[in-house]
C-alpha cells in the first residue's frame, strides 16, 4: 500500500470518526467476549485499528493493559478522551501497521478487526508475521477480514485492497494454531444504511513454550 493509500485510509476514516457518537458501535465482537471470559485471558493486549474503542474499551474493563493504535488522528483522540473520562488503562496512539515498529509485544491478546484488508497481499503477509511474532507463548490472536464474497455495500468498501478465503487468513499467522476460522454472512447496522458483510472470523493461540 503506497503512501497515497494510506493517506486515503487515514482522510477517510478522520472523516467518518468526525461524526458525533460511536462510529462502529461499541459492542465487542461477541468471540473476543468469549476468549476473556472463558479462557481466562488477561495481560496486555494490542487492538489495531482500534477506532474509538469497541473491544479497547472491553479488554480493559476485564483485566487488560491495551495498546490501542489506529491510523486515524480523529479516532485516537475521541478513544483518548473516553479512557481518560473513566480511567481506563488504555493507551491509544496514532500507528500505521505498515511500519515495521509498530507492533511490538508481547502481548497475551491481539485484536486485528478489518485491519489487513488494507494492505496487498504481499504487506498483509508481512503485517501477520509481525503480528504472530509480538503474541506471548500461548497468547490468543483475533482476526476478521472480508471474504471475497463481501457485497461491498459499506462506504469503506473502496478503501480494500485484499480479500481473503479462510486458509489464507489463518495462513498470514506462522506459528499460530487456529481454534476456529469461518466465513460469516454479517447485517451491519453500525454506520451508514444497513448493510451486508462477508467476512473470515479467526481465532487463534500461539503454542507455549
Amino acid at each position: 500500500m503506497g503512501l497515497a493509500d494510506r493517506q486515503a485510509v487515514r482522510h477517510s476514516y478522520n472523516d467518518a470518526y468526525r461524526r458525533p457518537g460511536s462510529l462502529f458501535g461499541m459492542r465487542p465482537d461477541p468471540a473476543v467476549e468469549q476468549i476473556v471470559r472463558e479462557r481466562g485471558v488477561s495481560g496486555r493486549a494490542l487492538d489495531l485499528g482500534a477506532g474509538d474503542g469497541r473491544h479497547s474499551v472491553f479488554l480493559a474493563r476485564n483485566g487488560f493493559t491495551v495498546d490501542a493504535v489506529d491510523i486515524s488522528e480523529q479516532a485516537v483522540a475521541k478513544l483518548s478522551r473516553l479512557a481518560l473520562e473513566e480511567a481506563l488503562p488504555i493507551f491509544p496512539r496514532l500507528g500505521d501497521c505498515a511500519d515495521p515498529d509498530c507492533i511490538a509485544g508481547p502481548y497475551e491478546m491481539v485484536v486485528a478487526d478489518t485491519v489487513l484488508g488494507h494492505f496487498e497481499p504481499g504487506e498483509a503477509r508481512q503485517v501477520g508475521a509481525r503480528i504472530a511474532a509480538a503474541l506471548a507463548p500461548g497468547g490468543w490472536l483475533f482476526v476478521t477480514a472480508f471474504a471475497p464474497g463481501d457485497p461491498r455495500q459499506s462506504e469503506f468498501a473502496p478503501l480494500v485492497r485484499a480479500y481473503f478465503r479462510p486458509n489464507e487468513l489463518l495462513a498470514l499467522f506462522p506459528g499460530l494454531r487456529a481454534e476456529r476460522c469461518e466465513e460469516l454472512a454479517l447485517l451491519d447496522r453500525t454506520h451508514g444504511w444497513p448493510h451486508e458483510h462477508r467476512i473470515v472470523r479467526l481465532i487463534a493461540q500461539k503454542e507455549a513454550d
